[in-house]
């Protein structure tokens, strides 16, 4: 009897442990799948994500203050017209992007000027000489020449930075900001470059500088005249 009651007593016992430790384990699993969609959701944007952020942050805020010296000195209408436009638009998506970026990397967006390379792209390329251009402006004149020969390449570098990270981007929201980038810019470097054809002549030479037009390249070789002969 006494063999009997033990042998029906021992398989209570183990399904109970294995009941527990099912019961374990089904805890554990849980609280890792948890830890595992945190951080999922945290880290859903890939490096190009991250270095067209890190790099359009500062273009923006560099062009937000050329707007800033536009307001204290610019002449024309069309000047002021712009440059607020500028303003309003880059502010709003400076502030998009700081959120883009808490979102995809759950982390504050903290500006990096070089990252451009990360793109694929040279300073040059991505309009980085022009982002200390409000400095060139406090003295510019005139002003509004100065303003537009500043700020067409300061745009063609944001719209190169945009078409460089667009193939790369998978998020819709930051592709989306990305696309409206290149068509607002474009749109304003058409009307700033009309601007300055219909009040200085021309448009924005290539190169991108108020004062690069290339020097006249006439110097040549003098043509000899004689033909003497020396030792």
């Amino acid at each position: 009897m006494n063999i009997t009651a033990a042998n029906h007593r021992r398989p209570t016992w183990r399904v109970l442990a294995l009941v527990l430790v099912a019961a374990i384990g089904i805890v554990v699993a849980g609280c890792g799948s948890g830890d595992e969609s945190d951080t999922a959701a945290s880290g859903e944007g890939n490096p190009t994500e991250q270095a067209f952020l890190e790099a359009m942050a500062p273009h923006h805020q560099s062009a937000v203050e050329m707007t800033d010296v536009a307001e204290e000195r610019a002449e024309a209408p069309e000047i002021m017209e712009i440059a607020d436009q500028i303003a309003t638009t880059q502010e709003g998506e400076l502030a998009q992007m700081e959120d883009i970026h808490e979102r995809l990397f759950g982390a504050p967006l903290v500006p990096n000027p070089g990252a451009h390379e990360e793109l694929g792209l040279s300073p040059e390329e991505a309009g980085a000489e022009h982002e200390d251009a409000a400095l060139i402006l406090e003295d510019a004149d005139p002003f509004d020449e100065a303003f537009v020969d500043e700020m067409v390449p300061h745009h063609e570098g944001a719209t190169a930075m945009a078409e460089a990270a667009l193939p790369e981007m998978e998020d819709p929201e930051i592709r989306e900001l990305a696309e409206g980038i290149v068509a607002t810019q474009e749109e304003e470097i058409a009307e700033m470059n009309a601007f300055r054809e219909e009040e200085y002549g021309a448009p924005v030479p290539e190169s991108g500088g108020h004062e690069s037009e290339a020097a006249p390249a006439e110097e040549e070789a003098p043509e000899e005249h004689g033909g003497g002969h020396s030792g």
